[in-house]
Formats: C-alpha cells, structure tokens, sequence
C-alpha cells in the first residue's frame, strides 16, 4: 500500500498516481532508489577494504576459480565485476545466474574443487540466493 509520502512523490519525474495507473511505481521506485544505494555501498565496501582483502586472500588459497551470482537485475552486478575480479585476483572469475546454478549445479561445479561464491542480492534472501 502507498504512503501519503510516496502519493506526494514524483519518481523519475512521473507522479505517483500516474506511476500507479501505468503499473510502474515500483520499477521507477526501485531506478530512482539506485544512486543512493550505490553510494552507500561504495561507502561500506571503501570502510571495511582491508577486512575485504584479507577475506579474498584467505579464499584465494583454498579454491581455483569465483563465481559471481544473482537474480535478476543483480545478475548484471556479477557480469560488471567479473573482469575486474579476474584481474586483480588472477583467477578465473565467471558470473552465473542463480537460477541456472539452482537448475543445473552439475553444470558449473567440478568436484574436489570447490569455488568462491560471490552473490549479489538486493535482499540477501531470495529463494534461488540461499539455494545457491
């Protein structure tokens, strides 16, 4: 249900009301939410850097490859990183969608050689996330 707030809010410079009658209020909540959520997280990933580094080096040692994973549009994170992963930590680096990990595990994992997953989720909690 929408807020008095939000029925006063203009996201992407489309008012609410017009938002709800195309059926786009959430979608162009969720795109107009983007800047500021990509700042924090820059934030936090910049402050804790060093705890970061030391986690990818301890993990380094114990597998030959990294999967970057989402659903969704979190899938493109993965896709983003994936160079950048691959060149500063010298390993290989794919990026997968969960769901085709969840549907077809049998197709990414190599037995005895367990990679690092990395997943990328808006909420941390979807099904095919915890899954994964």
């Amino acid at each position: 249900m929408e807020t008095q707030e939000e029925k006063a809010i203009n996201y992407l410079g489309i008012s609410s009301a017009e938002l709800q009658t195309l059926g786009a209020f959430h979608t162009a909540k969720e795109i107009h939410q983007q800047p500021t959520v990509w700042k924090k997280i820059y934030k936090q990933i910049y402050e804790e850097r060093q705890e970061l580094k030391n986690f990818l080096d301890r993990a380094k040692q114990k597998t030959n490859s990294i999967i970057l994973t989402g659903a969704g549009t979190s899938a493109f994170i993965g896709l983003s990183l994936r160079g950048t992963f691959r060149n500063k930590l010298q390993q290989l680096t794919e990026s997968l969608s969960t769901t085709d990990i969840v549907s077809h595990p049998e197709h990414y994992f190599i037995r005895d050689s367990p990679p690092l997953i990395v997943s990328f989720a808006r909420s941390g909690n979807s099904p095919e996330s915890q899954a994964v």
